[in-house]
């Protein structure tokens, strides 16, 4: 099952320990370098504009940093790989923190890539993507790092297309219409909808160590749905969230699932 990791919270961008990549630092120094503590949301009812929606020249807000796109060669086997990531421009909104900490965030993944290049080595990422979608004044940007059929690394942000302000979870709750309750419930049912979807219920599971191995993992989900959770508008102006799922039958191993939030 592909892993996915996700890199950064709605809460803040990524803060790497040093400003520019370090020469000789591997992926797992890379993810380890992410703060800890930038999980944590605020729980006060943060006021999020109510005003009328501001209008965005999508084109012109997000235009894209950097991209490369060429195939690289080991081994006798070939392997496309594909690396882009965004600079942000909002009107009358200063966002060089932002575009720098994106900037350094992917150049650091990118780093490990091209130093495998370099060495004559396999690499790793085959693409760095993004999306970037608008709502109720939010802009929420989402950068997706694949790792073959291993697993993806995610990062997202949400900040104010008024202030440039980053938004914590439960601003862009509430910017999605929802209370602060109301809106962690959704999400929580949201949870348990798709651990249901991908494991079904106690009564498929046949012996008693299936089943109390099905209820602690359904016990877990329901419990740290939200550890890692990131809120970000899609496309279409859903709230998603990317939950912690446990699965069944493991040693407390769970994966990260894309869910909508209504």
């Amino acid at each position: 099952m592909k892993k996915t990791i996700f890199a950064l919270a709605a809460v803040s961008l990524v803060t790497l320990s040093a400003c520019t990549p370090k020469s000789n630092a591997t992926l797992d120094d890379v993810i380890n370098d992410i703060d800890p503590n930038y999980y944590a949301v605020s729980e006060a009812e943060s006021e999020v504009s109510s005003e009328a929606e501001v209008k965005l020249d999508m084109n012109e807000v997000v235009k894209v940093e950097f991209c490369e796109k060429d195939t690289y060669t080991y081994d006798g086997q070939k392997t496309d790989y594909s690396y882009e990531y965004p600079r942000l421009n909002l009107p009358n909104v200063n966002l060089t923190n932002v575009n720098d900490s994106i900037k350094n965030y992917c150049n650091a993944l990118i780093s490990v890539e091209k130093k495998a290049m370099d060495e004559g080595r396999q690499i790793e990422m085959t693409k760095m993507g993004y999306s970037a979608n608008a709502k109720n004044n939010v802009l929420s940007i989402v950068i997706r790092s694949e790792f073959g059929e291993q697993f993806s690394l995610c990062k997202a942000v949400n900040i104010s297309v008024k202030t440039g302000a980053e938004l914590t979870n439960n601003e862009v709750i509430l910017a999605a219409g929802f209370t602060s309750t109301d809106g962690e419930s959704k999400i929580l049912n949201a949870a348990k909808d798709k651990f249901t979807q991908l494991y079904g219920v106690s009564d498929d599971y046949n012996t008693p160590d299936e089943i109390t191995a099905y209820e602690r993992a359904k016990a877990a989900t329901e419990l740290d749905f939200d550890v890692d959770m990131s809120l970000y508008f899609d496309q279409n102006g859903a709230l998603k969230a990317l939950v912690r799922i446990y699965e069944p039958l493991t040693d407390d191993s769970y994966d990260y699932f894309e869910v909508k939030v209504a």
